[in-house]
């Protein structure tokens, strides 16, 4: 009697971008061809009550939705590399992530690391991130590496889409009594929330059925007061941008990069204000002396991509990271 035969396992590469509001997982094969791509919650803090067990949760759950959205099994691929790029990334965060994934080289890096990979091609520059959080971080010529934020919610995370909407809040409250001249943020934070007036926001809030990431949210309302003339969240923004600018400058200096040689390129939602992007690039032209801010080349996930495929010794071009790139874009994976 002839055996069944055992079908081949399908040779794969994983790679993650874990952030506050979500992580983001893509399957690909060893040539960067995109099989599929998931989302699950958020793996940040780690060292905050159930942060490991949400970790494990966030990178299990986002695997299996990628796995499932390109028709795998996860028991006939062979992981042949993992890179993960994330927000907190820390020992524990990488003893967890190894814990449960089974590939043959696992890598976890900070989010920041990876965006910089994507955002500069490994070249020296620094990268500024600003999602729910913001930190800064960099690379020069010789290796060497420098932060600035990244400190969390408590403790900094100045010009994080935190931060602005925390400002937004306080300035419509303000306005709705009286302080400070009137601003449509005090209509408009209830209407993103779907709730009739501040009072029923103060009371989600406070009841904690909104939280960081829903407040984080409120940049994109109030670029789009600001966008409309309101000059209250223009300010917001436009200090947000200081902020940002700050943490560019302090590790672009301390790494010894020049204005004429190296690059600022930026990552997360906050960047999408075409205000605070415009204010951002003006400061940091002023005081770095030079048109030194540029568009990211390619995204986060990318970048975590490309430090995956690289510890396996997977060839990595430029083509095949472009060609990701179309593909999660076509599918709505990732914003152009």
């Amino acid at each position: 009697m002839k055996s069944a035969s055992i079908a081949p396992e399908i040779p794969v590469v994983i790679a993650m971008d874990g952030g506050q509001s979500s992580t983001t997982c893509i399957v690909t094969t060893p040539g960067g061809d995109v099989l599929g791509s998931g989302v699950a919650g958020p793996a940040d803090h780690i060292s905050e009550p159930g942060g490991p067990e949400r970790c494990r949760r966030a990178v299990t759950s986002a695997l299996d939705a990628a796995l499932m959205d390109a028709g795998l099994d996860a028991d006939r691929v062979h992981l042949l590399a993992a890179g993960f790029g994330m927000s907190g990334g820390t020992r524990r965060m990488q003893e967890i992530i190894r814990g449960c994934i089974a590939a043959d080289h696992v890598v976890v890096v900070p989010d920041s690391v990876a965006c910089w990979q994507g955002a500069t091609g490994g070249e020296p520059g620094v990268i500024v991130i600003s999602g729910t959080g913001s930190v800064a971080y960099g690379r020069n010529q010789e290796g060497d590496e420098r932060w600035a934020g990244g400190w969390g919610y408590l403790m900094g995370d100045e010009g994080s889409g935190y931060w602005i909407g925390i400002r937004a809040l306080s300035a419509a409250t303000r306005s709705h009594d009286g302080v400070v001249a009137k601003t449509t943020l005090q209509e408009r934070i209830p209407q993103a929330f779907g709730v009739p007036d501040l009072r029923s926001v103060h009371g989600a809030l406070y009841s904690g059925r909104l939280g960081r990431v829903e407040v984080a949210r409120l940049g994109q309302v109030v670029d789009e007061s600001a966008a409309a003339g309101d000059t209250m969240a223009r300010a917001i923004l436009e200090c947000a941008a200081e902020h940002l600018a700050d943490l560019a400058q302090a590790v672009f200096n301390k790494l010894g990069l020049r204005a004429d040689r190296h690059r600022v390129s930026y990552g997360g939602g906050v960047f999408r204000s075409s205000i605070l992007l415009d204010r951002f690039r003006s400061l940091l032209a002023h005081s770095l002396g030079g048109d030194v801010v540029h568009k990211p080349r390619f995204p986060a996930i990318v970048g975590a991509w490309q430090i995956g495929a690289q510890s396996a010794g997977l060839p990595v071009t430029t083509a095949e990271c472009e060609r990701i790139v179309t593909t999660l874009t076509a599918t709505g994976s990732i914003k152009a």
